[in-house]
């Protein structure tokens, strides 16, 4: 084998051997970390942004915002201070915007807010109506309560109640089942911004075997 030979194999070896060279625009499709999966050339939302989009969206439009007026919190699911209200398939969420602050849930599937006053799909992913598995009369009323606002305070314990002498019906949470359904019952305290006395209202939930679900409130006794 000639010199001249063995050059020309050894050439062609390495550019078999090397790499191809990226071309523009091959990796446009390549998503950043932590932003979903890569399917077919695209980027799959996660249950999470899939949530907070439809969240964002139905706030917009049952209050008539923009939606890039909107600021949503939690931006991730990481994010502490909102793990508590998970619910099921349910995640918790606040939006804000000038005069305006709404707080709800939300799915892929679903939006839960109380202008609505569709809480069916709430007391379905806590499983109101199976004793064996649903969420307690408390923590079924302080996801409620917590869609009221940060002025709002459930009656978890009598005492909490601001009036004195103190009603006797006021109670803690009760979550009552039967053939037709279920019926939440609590107490709240709505606080005055301004300093004045907190006012106590009653709140009654009856969901019905369909899961069909509707918030009924009254000034407390």
């Amino acid at each position: 084998m000639t010199r001249l030979t063995c050059i020309a194999l050894t050439l062609a070896v390495l550019t078999c051997a090397s790499p191809p060279k990226a071309e523009p625009g091959d990796n446009q499709h390549l998503a950043p970390a932590g932003s979903g999966k890569q399917r077919n050339g695209g980027v799959m939302s996660t249950p999470f942004q899939e949530a907070l989009r439809r969240f964002q969206s139905e706030v917009a439009s049952t209050y008539g915002k923009r939606v890039d007026d909107l600021k949503i919190l939690p931006p991730s699911d990481d994010v502490v201070g909102f793990d508590d209200q998970k619910t099921g398939d349910l995640i918790p969420f606040e939006a804000t915007a000038p005069e305006l602050r709404v707080r709800g849930f939300a799915s892929k599937s679903a939006v839960v807010l109380l202008k609505h006053n569709q809480l069916g799909p709430l007391f379905r992913a806590a499983h109101a109506l199976d004793a064996g598995a649903s969420l307690s009369a408390r923590d079924l009323a302080a996801r409620l309560v917590w869609m009221m606002g940060p002025e709002h305070r459930l009656v978890d314990r009598v005492i909490d109640y601001p009036k004195r002498p103190l009603p006797a019906q006021i109670a803690p949470p009760t979550l009552d089942r039967g053939v037709k359904g279920a019926v939440l019952r609590f107490y709240y305290v709505e606080l005055d911004i301004h300093g004045g006395p907190a006012t106590g209202w009653s709140a009654e939930v009856q969901c019905l075997p369909d899961y069909k679900a509707a918030l009924v409130t009254a000034p407390g006794p």
